[in-house]
């Protein structure tokens, strides 16, 4: 039987940071000649370890002839999970025909390490030196744990508040949405703790951020381009791209519908989704170049953002700014894509907050 996608990873093995986490995004493609409903599943080694896996994203897109999607699996095994070597693979099928038109990704491995117990001290020891461990440990807490006095970030947006948040060793932390005036988009309602009062360092602050409710303009006609310029007018993104062959239509990258179509109301930042006429694109290279410059690079090539890993920020002085270089990219510069297909991008060192990600590629998008 025909392989009908081609499923491959960038590596076969994840490394997982100090905190347990690690991620991997794998790339499929429609290898069947045809149009197809695709679903992406996580298949675990072991069933049981289900829940340690999760997939970003919607897990069933639309793959025309020759399409490529990114999948990110994020692995997260639970505290105390019993150390070893694990494994698992992303497969995919046809949602039309799911029992004939499938494929199997290649097994990709991830080790949960054995966590050194320190040794414990002689009994006497612990005896003789208790009242001095408790006096030192209270002095510690109290004068050098690192309290510091959360700023105000109300009125500011995301990426402002990152900054001044990263200035007192904060960062932020879980973002709600929460509809509001138009005059309040993308700007923070409200914060907790509230400004003035003290925080462990390194913690964040939990934040709302206004949204709007918007109307979808008409966009069936435009070129790809000019239409997401017009989503990006009305403070809306541009959510997944099907290339499609429309007998009778000469315009490469027309748009052909919008989903939902013009006329509905939607939050702001809603992405919507868009069926244009088949054209496709040299990828550009981005390596090197830092998230903003890479996230315009690739709009003027007629592509996405796709998934980021890493951190997209590094210290220039006293300030945090997104200038850190492009590790990685995929798919590789030079292939060729459909237009509106997602480029990923990977960073050195941990993974952010994926709402200020989003925040600074829209600022980026939106100038």
């Amino acid at each position: 039987m025909a392989r009908v996608f081609n499923i491959t990873a960038p590596s076969s093995t994840i490394p997982l940071d100090a905190h347990g986490r690690g991620e991997i995004a794998f790339t499929v493609a429609n290898a069947s000649g045809r149009p197809l409903r695709g679903r992406a599943v996580v298949m675990p080694q072991d069933p049981s370890q289900k829940a340690w896996l999760t997939l970003a994203g919607n897990a069933e897109r639309d793959f025309p002839s020759g399409g490529v999607e990114q999948f990110s699996v994020q692995v997260a095994p639970p505290a105390g999970s019993k150390p070893g070597d694990y494994s698992f693979r992303l497969d995919a099928f046809s949602v039309q025909n799911p029992d004939e038109d499938y494929a199997q990704g290649a097994t990709v491995a991830f080790t949960v390490p054995e966590t050194k117990k320190p040794k414990p001290f002689p009994w006497w020891i612990v005896a003789v030196a208790a009242a001095v461990l408790i006096i030192a440990g209270v002095t510690t807490w109290l004068l050098l744990k690192g309290r510091v006095t959360v700023p105000s970030v109300t009125g500011k947006t995301l990426i402002d508040a990152n900054t001044a948040l990263a200035a007192v060793n904060l960062k932020v932390g879980n973002v709600t949405n929460v509809v509001s005036a138009a005059t309040n988009v993308d700007k923070i309602l409200t914060q907790s703790p509230a400004a003035g009062q003290t925080a462990r360092g390194g913690s964040g602050v939990d934040v709302q951020v206004g949204v709007a409710i918007v109307t979808i303009p008409a966009l069936v006609g435009k070129t790809y381009a000019d239409a997401v310029n017009a989503l990006h007018a009305a403070a809306l993104d541009a959510g997944n791209v099907t290339n499609v062959n429309q007998p009778g239509v000469t315009t490469a990258t027309q748009v052909l519908s919008s989903k939902p179509p013009a006329g509905n109301t939607v939050e702001s930042h809603t992405p919507i989704d868009l069926t244009i006429q088949q054209g496709n694109v040299p990828v550009p290279n981005v390596v090197g170049q830092p998230f903003s410059a890479a996230v315009a690079t690739l709009a003027s090539a007629n592509l996405k953002l796709g998934s980021v890993s890493g951190n997209i920020y590094r210290y220039v002085g006293f300030n945090l700014v997104p200038t850190a270089p492009v590790a990685s990219q995929s798919p590789a510069a030079g292939s060729s894509a459909p237009v509106g297909s997602q480029v990923s991008l990977s960073f050195s060192g941990n993974s952010l907050n994926p709402f200020l990600v989003r925040s600074q590629a829209a600022r980026v998008q939106h100038w």
